[in-house]
């Protein structure tokens, strides 16, 4: 049985998962745990003329990828299951099994694939973070033995400059590339046109090799190249790599959220909060995120129109609304993470704009950097399905207890901002009609501290964590009322969640759960703050 170990916020989680030992977690700012000796991959020394070109990802494979090795992807296509499909192809086709896949998220389009190669002992094991029938599989049982560990985005780039996972091979897929590995997202055919690349940094700088998988062979020396020659070791061309339909989601488009009262009522109170803790200023710098958020930047957008302000930087998933940004020069300069909606305006702007930069996760979220982006931040808003009276966050799990979403980069934005605020509402209805408090006494389980967690917001209702160190806490505790805002007590906001959840409809049955752990979260420093158990059938 797996001998579990209690962390410093309660939460019972296994002291080894796989075969891999795991501290606890023991705060959100401890220092980071040495890790396992890290080990510089092996220089791959190329001859003058020789060439990087391969016939087919299954060569490489061949030659860089044992049984039981290791192999990486990022995620940057989202929902488009073409690349991990020709990966699982390819390692089928090299004779090799037992595989293990550490990617960054598997989303629904991928979870019958990673199922089948489980059931056929391609693969053996997979790391990330697992949405719709992805997060499904895992539930029901189909990666059983092996229990999946999900990490932020910094960690993640923190866990592979540690060396936690000798990587055998990572696998870049690209629109456009040169012959040396020179390779970028806003190039190539515009169907697989990706934007920003810079999640595969990590895999590209400490894997043992690396290929890239290209659509499009352009001459040398390509430029941009957030993935550069110097750590790829293999250039592989395909007919495509994917397909940019794939990446968008629901939450960034802002018709779908504006006709929605209760999102709007959420978003003029986190934009109350931001004016009374006094945080629109002149330099000041934001992480807003998708849903509600977008609301809040509509009106903040105002606001410093009005005001004639000037922001400094802005971070997250890029989207058209980051170029107006720009070109209006309401921000000095955009951080440009990954894409949330690509287009040719938003793509032209990454290639033509000195100021819209393409960062990588190890730039912008990663803990053991010197200075991440994300830590420079002054206010940053974030989702989540349930807080609970220590204002500690969940987004893995509901009410019900059901594994559906993964962590992502909100973790590491929460322990960065000045200021961070959760937006969510008081409760929520499912599809059946059951209801469920999104405050309450304890959630299901933690993936951001409560500790990182400066205040929460309702349609009606805000909650300070008076415990948390932020600088803009007394001037939110003082101007709160001048502002409208309601304040009450988290203690408070709990009993509010519950009475409105009861009046929404019935109560979601609480969970049960088995012993059999499925998934550990870790913080982003790699210790495990929580684990998710498997439901009783």
């Amino acid at each position: 049985m797996t001998e579990l170990v209690e962390n410093s916020i309660g939460r019972l989680v296994p002291k080894s998962v796989n075969g891999f030992s795991h501290e606890p977690y023991s705060g959100a700012f401890a220092d980071l745990p040495p890790g396992p000796e890290w080990i510089a991959p092996t220089p791959m020394r190329q001859g003058r003329g020789e060439s990087k070109l391969r016939e087919s990802l299954a060569d490489v494979v061949r030659e860089c990828v044992p049984d039981g090795g290791w192999v990486s992807m990022p995620h940057y296509y989202r929902d488009d299951s073409t690349a991990l499909a020709l990966l699982l192809e390819a390692l089928k086709d090299a004779g090799v099994s037992g595989v293990h896949l550490l990617g960054i998220a598997f989303f629904n389009s991928h979870g019958s694939l990673l199922k089948e190669a489980f059931e056929s002992g391609l693969l053996a094991g997979v790391e990330g973070n697992l949405y719709g029938a992805s997060a499904k599989a895992a539930a029901g049982g189909a990666f059983s033995p092996w229990v999946v560990t999900g990490r932020t985005h910094g960690g993640r780039a923190r866990a592979m400059r540690f060396g936690e996972r000798q990587v055998n091979l990572a696998v870049i897929p690209v629109p456009a590339a040169d012959i040396y590995g020179n390779a970028n997202g806003v190039m190539g055919h515009p169907g697989s046109q990706c934007g920003p690349v810079s999640l595969a940094e990590p895999d590209a700088r400490y894997s043992e090799n690396t290929v890239v998988l290209t659509e499009q062979l352009l001459p040398a020396p390509l430029v941009p190249h957030p993935i550069d020659m110097r750590f790829v070791s293999h250039v592989v061309q395909v007919h495509t790599v994917g397909d940019s339909r794939g990446i968008s989601t629901g939450s960034t488009d802002i018709r779908r959220v504006k006709g929605d009262p209760a999102r709007q009522a959420i978003a003029d109170n986190v934009l109350k909060a931001m004016q009374a803790a006094g945080v629109i200023k002149d330099g000041f710098n934001f992480q807003i995120g998708s849903g509600a958020g977008l609301l809040v930047l509509k009106e903040m957008f105002g606001i410093m129109r009005r005001n004639g302000i000037r922001a400094g930087f802005t971070t997250g998933g890029s989207m058209e609304y980051h170029v107006d940004l720009l070109e209006e020069g309401l921000i000095s300069t955009f951080f440009d993470g990954q894409c949330f909606q690509p287009s040719a305006r938003l793509f032209h702007s990454l290639i033509n704009d000195p100021r819209h930069v393409e960062v990588s996760t190890s730039l912008y979220y990663d803990p053991s950097a010197r200075q991440p982006a994300v830590g420079l931040m002054d206010v940053v808003v974030l989702g989540g399905s349930e807080v609970d009276r220590d204002f500690n966050v969940n987004t893995l799990t509901g009410y019900d207890g059901v594994l559906r979403t993964g962590i992502g980069g909100g973790p590491d934005a929460a322990a960065g901002g000045k200021l961070t605020v959760f937006a969510l509402p008081l409760a929520r209805v499912n599809r059946s009609g059951r209801s469920a408090p999104c405050v309450r006494e304890r959630v299901t389980n933690v993936v951001t501290p409560g500790e990182v967690v400066s205040a929460v917001v309702t349609e009606e209702h805000i909650a300070v964590n008076e415990n948390c160190k932020s600088p803009y806490l007394p001037a939110l505790l003082e101007n709160a009322e001048k502002h409208g805002l309601n304040l009450v007590k988290i203690d408070a906001l709990a009993g509010l969640a519950m009475d409105r959840a009861r009046k929404l409809g019935k109560l979601m049955d609480e969970p049960v759960f088995t012993d059999d752990i499925i998934f550990v979260a870790q913080w982003r420093d790699g210790r495990l703050i929580d684990a998710v158990r498997r439901l009783t059938d």
